[in-house]
């Protein structure tokens, strides 16, 4: 946008248009935009996907990070899914991120998966460990006999809007809390690929929502064949870009 010009004075324009230069390598973005209590889900990826609200999830406006909305689960059979794509076979570079307001913790549950156990479609599932707590993130053998993981070592709080993030970086991978790095590991490798749909909210038992959060999630995005993270950073700011250049 041009400057305005007014005699005697000149007014610039917000001229700042937010770019996201590896917008290309984004499998799934998801800014849980939308009208209170809507059922309809926009991927804003490059290659966008068909995404199905299921039980009770829906766009909020009681709490959001950015965009005045976010996806609400209430933990009891809801989720957001998404068809199987190799865009979610994540055995290379990636960085799965998202914003997570908790509403009440529960151990063993998960933010974001690309797993149906019921089903042995197993890949992996970024949520709260059963034993401890934490956060952590897992690839699962498709069998679940084999699994390796990287743990946070801290937990998530409820009441509080956390950017998490897991960022692989050819053979190193770290786990970040709101831009803080909580571990890394040189043995985290996908361990065989599913043909599950994608899932936020929750598992996948045959389909059927699993293991939910009960909480708010914002600002979802997945990364393929980029570490966006290899350090401590600053979180963002804002929601994440739908451009790549201008």
């Amino acid at each position: 946008m041009s400057p305005i010009y007014v005699p005697g004075k000149v007014t610039l324009a917000n001229d700042y248009v937010p770019v996201d230069p590896d917008l290309s390598n984004v499998s799934l973005l998801l800014h849980g935009d939308g009208a209170d209590g809507s059922t309809t889900i926009v991927d804003s990826s490059p290659s966008p996907k068909s995404v199905t609200a299921v039980g009770n999830a829906q766009v909020s406006t009681a709490q959001s990070k950015f965009g005045g909305a976010s996806l609400l689960f209430d933990g009891t059979g809801d989720a957001a899914t998404v068809p199987n794509s190799l865009d979610f076979r994540l055995n290379g570079d990636f960085t799965v991120e998202l914003w997570v307001y908790p509403v009440n913790l529960i151990n063993e549950r998960y933010f974001l998966s690309h797993y149906d156990y019921g089903s042995s479609q197993r890949d992996w599932r970024f949520g709260v460990s059963a034993a401890t707590g934490h956060l952590h993130f897992q690839f699962l053998s498709p069998n679940g006999t084999a699994a390796n993981q990287i743990n946070a070592n801290a937990s998530l709080t409820e009441g509080v809007w956390q950017h998490i993030a897991v960022s692989k970086s050819g053979s190193i991978s770290r786990i970040f809390i709101n831009g803080v790095q909580r571990a890394s590991t040189t043995s985290l490798i996908d361990l065989g690929g599913s043909s599950a749909s994608l899932s936020v909210g929750s598992l996948l038992n045959n389909g059927t929502p699993d293991y939910g959060v009960d909480a708010y999630i914002d600002e979802v995005r997945i990364t393929k064949g980029v570490a966006r993270y290899t350090s401590n950073f600053t979180p963002p700011t804002a929601a994440f870009p739908d451009i790549e250049s201008r």
